[in-house]
C-alpha cells in the first residue's frame, strides 16, 4: 500500500510561475534518478494558473511516464483554476484529483497490477566518470522489476563491466564518443541493448576469471570480472559490429514468470 510518505510533493502556494516549473523540473530530475516513483503537483493553494503552463507540466508528466513513475495533480474543487483545467481538458492528459486518498488509491492500484512492459533509454558520453550515472540509470530500471537486491546488484555489476570495457577498449579514452543504453521489459524478459560508436570490440570475448563473485561485490570492487560476471548473471548475450557505426551488445535475462506459466 502506498502512503503519504511515499510521495514527492511540489507545493504551489501562490501564482505558478516559470521559475516554479523550472525548480520543479530540476527537483523532479534529481528525485527520479534516485528512484522516487510517486509525484504530486499540489495546486490547491495556487492563486493563478495560465494555460501556457500546461505544456511545461505535460513535459514533466511525460518524463515521469518514461521513467515509470506516477504523476498527478492535486487540486481544489469549484474554484477558477479547477474551471480552467476542465475548460482546457487538461485533466484528460494528467491524472487530476481533489484528495490524497484518491491519489493513494489510484497509485496503489497501478502498483498492485504490476508492470507488464516498458522501454527506457538514456545516452551518455564515453568518459569513465559517467559510470556512476550509468549505474543509477540501471538501478532506476531494476527498481520496477521483481528482483531481489542481490539479483539487482549483479545485473548492475554486469552492465557496469560491459560499459567499462567498451570505454576502455572501444573508445580508448576518446571523450567525444558516446553510448546509448536501452532497457526493454516484456514480462518476464528483460533486455539491455548497449550501442556505442567506438572501434570494433566484443566485451564478451575475454577469458573468464574464476573468483568468488559475492566476496568481490561485498568488498566493493569494480572492474576485472568481464565475461565471467556476464555469463553468471545473464541468460543470453550477443555482440555484433556495424561497420562505420559501432558495436551493439545485447544482454537478456528472465526476471519473472510469464502470465501463461502454471507454476
Amino acid at each position: 500500500m502506498i502512503n503519504k510518505d511515499s510521495f514527492f510533493i511540489f507545493y504551489i502556494l501562490e501564482d505558478l510561475t516559470k521559475s516554479d516549473l523550472d525548480e520543479f523540473s530540476r527537483s523532479f530530475n534529481n528525485a527520479v534518478m534516485k528512484g522516487e516513483k510517486n509525484f504530486i503537483l499540489d495546486i490547491r493553494k495556487c492563486t493563478n494558473l495560465q494555460p501556457i503552463h500546461f505544456n511545461d507540466i505535460n513535459i514533466i508528466a511525460n518524463r515521469a511516464k518514461k521513467n515509470l513513475a506516477n504523476f498527478a495533480i492535486l487540486g481544489k474543487e469549484h474554484n477558477h483554476i479547477d474551471d480552467l483545467i476542465k475548460e482546457n481538458k487538461f485533466n484528460s492528459n494528467i491524472p487530476y484529483f481533489y484528495s490524497f486518498d484518491e491519489i493513494i488509491e489510484s497509485f496503489s492500484l497501478i502498483k498492485k497490477n504490476g508492470l507488464k512492459y516498458f522501454t527506457m533509454e538514456m545516452a551518455f558520453s564515453g568518459e569513465m566518470d559517467n559510470l556512476p550515472r550509468i549505474r543509477e540509470f540501471i538501478w532506476s530500471v531494476l527498481h520496477n522489476l521483481p528482483l531481489s537486491e542481490d539479483e539487482s546488484n549483479l545485473v548492475v555489476l554486469s552492465i557496469d563491466e560491459a560499459v567499462a570495457n567498451i570505454m576502455k577498449y572501444a573508445y580508448r579514452g576518446n571523450g567525444e564518443k558516446h553510448l546509448v543504453i536501452q532497457a526493454q521489459y516484456k514480462s518476464p524478459d528483460l533486455r539491455f541493448l548497449i550501442i556505442d560508436n567506438g572501434e570494433e570490440f566484443d566485451p564478451t570475448d575475454k577469458e573468464a576469471e574464476e573468483l568468488n563473485v559475492n566476496k568481490y561485490i561485498t568488498e566493493g570492487h569494480h572492474g576485472g570480472l568481464g565475461i565471467f560476471i556476464i555469463e553468471q548473471v545473464m541468460d543470453r548475450f550477443n555482440h555484433f559490429y556495424v561497420p562505420g557505426m559501432g558495436n551493439r551488445l545485447i544482454l537478456e535475462k528472465k526476471v519473472g514468470k510469464s502470465e501463461n506459466s502454471s507454476s
